[in-house]
């Protein structure tokens, strides 16, 4: 899966939807968060944005990863990002960025 997930993004790295799949594929299998944080960046920034992957989601999936290596302020932001996108989007209970963030 992670092969899968690097050969998807390195053949179109310009493929917004592909990257977000990749980065997904990841966050699934609890592998190379740092890879997935980087993707999901590249996703945000990039101008290939689909209604198949909302930024809010992949805002969110960021959130979770930088809970999880500790960037509590980076959560935040994102989770602030989340909320001006998707006003009515609800982090999972129970998930350590709503614990850790206070939310």
């Amino acid at each position: 899966m992670v092969a899968a997930a690097h050969n998807g993004a390195a053949a179109d790295p310009h493929h917004g939807p592909a990257l977000f799949d990749g980065a997904t594929n990841l966050i699934l299998a609890n592998r190379e968060p740092q890879t997935a944080i980087e993707w999901l960046r590249q996703y945000l920034n990039s101008n290939a944005q689909s209604e198949l992957a909302p930024s809010f989601v992949a805002r969110a999936q960021l959130a979770e990863l930088l809970q999880q290596q500790g960037d509590a302020a980076g959560a935040r932001q994102e989770l602030t990002l989340v909320h001006s996108l998707a006003s009515g989007y609800r982090i999972p209970s129970g998930s350590p960025t709503q614990r850790d963030a206070g939310l």
